[in-house]
């Protein structure tokens, strides 16, 4: 099943942090009003404020610029505003636009009655996950999500007026999130969403050691193999240290082309999927003219993280194991063969040739990268902020 998701994560943070506050207010672009109670914040960060009731806001143990930070409200449209390492302008101006919801497509068919209870269950498997860490995970107000489902396509999308409040026990982080779209098309399997977000640690000096120590080494295990730690190493030039293994896939449909224990697979219409040996992925890696770095690959690059294997919930739902790299199609064969390492496949979407890669583990299109087969699995149970710092 091909899957994907993406938050819209726009950051790039220094340890440092910035020494001088600044200011800024959020005003309606119609009236030129003060926006209370704004939430402003370094999206897919623990960094955040709120307006006052002027709709005043100050940056005050935000990091080092350059940043962007997001602003959001309940009826307007989320803004992003660069705060630039050059300006010398300490106030700052924002003006959020109201949501038009009539322009919006899905406001022609009224929401489904009872949606929580018809998709509630797999809204938050394909949302937040299924794994051990996702029982411990709760939406605190569900009562914001509207249902819509087309039966003639079945498509089922999921909007939110509100933010989504989320409470994960498992790492011990209050999440705010700003759903934009969701949606899941039972056709094909394919699932997408996006949005912005906002992490709040919940590890404080009441919080008990026992408490800490089992969300540490769960914040651990979650960024552990997951893409943003891939993302990291690959900046880095560290990936065969951090225990990755990456592997280039191609597709093709001559014969001619294939070498002997290449196949991985071969599909109905005549073409052969290929998985060659281990490569050095600093192939892929560029550097561009703003000392950043671009990731561009061609088909597919399978990614092997041989320092964990894969959870039995995953490898339950998806009845499938890999024996030397090989797909194995039998849904009963990983009950009675060695547990895998974690497997999971990137593609970039067809309109994208490149991503440009960030530290911090952040890349930007965020859209740019489809992740199948492990990281599909990984989800909101298992995301980190992208100011998280190991605790080994």
């Amino acid at each position: 099943m091909n899957t994907k998701f993406f938050v819209a994560f726009f950051i790039v943070l220094s340890s440092h942090l910035y020494a001088e506050v600044r200011q800024g207010v959020v005003l309606d672009i119609e009236t030129r009003k003060p926006i209370a109670r704004a939430s402003v914040y370094i999206n897919g960060s623990t960094f955040g404020t709120s307006c006052n009731d002027e709709g005043v806001f100050f940056l005050h143990g935000f990091p080092t610029p350059p940043y962007k930070i997001h602003i959001s409200a309940i009826g307007y449209e989320t803004e992003v505003f660069e705060i630039s390492k050059t300006s010398e302008d300490n106030t700052i101006t924002i003006f959020l636009k109201p949501k038009n919801l009539e322009l919006q497509e899905f406001v022609v068919q009224a929401p489904v009655r009872n949606g929580w209870r018809l998709y509630g269950k797999k809204f938050i498997e394909d949302f937040i996950g299924y794994s051990n860490f996702a029982a411990q995970c709760k939406i605190l107000n569900p009562e914001v999500l509207q249902f819509f489902y087309d039966e003639n396509e079945r498509i089922l999308q999921v909007y939110a007026e509100e933010p989504l409040i989320i409470e994960n026990n498992a790492l011990g982080y209050k999440i705010t999130y700003w759903l934009d779209h969701f949606g899941r098309s039972y056709k094909t399997g394919a699932l997408s969403y996006q949005g912005s977000v906002q992490f709040k640690d919940l590890i404080t000096e009441r919080t008990r050691n026992v408490t800490v120590r089992r969300w540490q080494e769960n914040r651990l295990s979650a960024y552990n193999g997951s893409i943003q730690h891939f993302i990291v190493s690959l900046y880095h030039n560290r990936t065969e240290e951090e225990g990755f293994e990456v592997r280039p896939m191609k597709i093709v449909t001559d014969p001619a082309l294939i070498k002997d224990n290449e196949v991985l697979r071969k599909f109905a219409n005549g073409a052969y999927e290929l998985l060659y040996a281990p490569v050095n992925p600093q192939i892929f890696v560029q550097t561009n003219s703003n000392d950043q770095k671009n990731f561009s690959f061609g088909d597919r690059l399978q990614i092997v993280y041989k320092n964990e294997i894969m959870e039995m919930a995953y490898m339950a739902r998806h009845g499938t194991t890999y024996i030397n790299g090989i797909r194995q199609e039998d849904h009963s064969a990983w009950l009675r063969l060695p547990i895998q390492n974690q497997i999971s496949v990137i593609s970039l979407l067809s309109q994208v040739d490149k991503v440009t890669i960030h530290p911090n583990g952040y890349f930007e299109p965020l859209h740019g990268i489809l992740q199948m087969l492990y990281w599909s699995y990984e989800k909101l149970d298992k995301l980190v902020p992208l100011d998280y710092k190991k605790v080994e």
